[in-house]
């Protein structure tokens, strides 16, 4: 993973932040937005182009599903990112093989 965020290190939120508008930057303007959830489950993922993000809102960790293709994390709020761990945001870059 190139960046983790430990919730309790000094500067972590202006870090996670930065690591996001750096993230954002990648996405060429006008790219498409989709959204998939599951309530009950509590967990949300929102892709635009190369990147999906991944909110587990559980008190659990769980797998949460990916759109198809080859994911590799690039920035979370936890170490574990299959399953996800509880309450965590992940961001997965597609990989092109």
């Amino acid at each position: 993973m190139d960046h983790q965020v430990a919730q309790d290190a000094t500067g972590t939120h202006l870090d996670w932040h930065r690591a996001l508008i750096a993230l954002r930057a990648t996405i060429p303007p006008g790219t498409p937005v989709e959204v998939h959830f599951d309530e009950a489950a509590k967990w949300l993922t929102l892709r635009r182009g190369h990147l999906v993000a991944a909110f587990n809102f559980a008190p659990c960790a769980q797998t949460i599903p990916l759109p198809a293709g080859n994911w590799q994390p690039k920035l979370a709020t936890s170490a574990g990112t299959t399953p996800f761990s509880a309450g965590s945001t992940t961001v997965l870059t597609s990989i092109v093989t």
